[in-house]
């Protein structure tokens, strides 16, 4: 009678764990295939690059601003 019952348990554990598989990767992997694209597609637009002069510029306007020393105050130190 135990073996009989540990085999039956054993049996349905089984049973449970393959329909559970089953349904993790059919019935939910099919319903993601159903989905509708809500975007247009965008044209894809030529980059513009800048030549190493330009560049140059850019970057001396970008850190052509004065540098200021500050100091830390010690109550944040430590």
């Amino acid at each position: 009678m135990k073996k009989r019952l540990k085999i039956s348990s054993i049996a349905a554990l089984m049973l449970f764990a393959g329909f559970t598989t089953y349904y993790v990767n059919s019935v939910k992997s099919k319903s993601i295939t159903n989905e509708h694209v809500m975007s247009k597609k965008k044209n894809k637009s030529s980059k513009k690059f800048i030549n190493k002069k330009s560049a140059e510029q850019i970057n001396h306007k970008f850190y052509s601003h004065e540098k200021v020393k500050q100091g830390a105050e010690m109550s944040f130190v430590g």
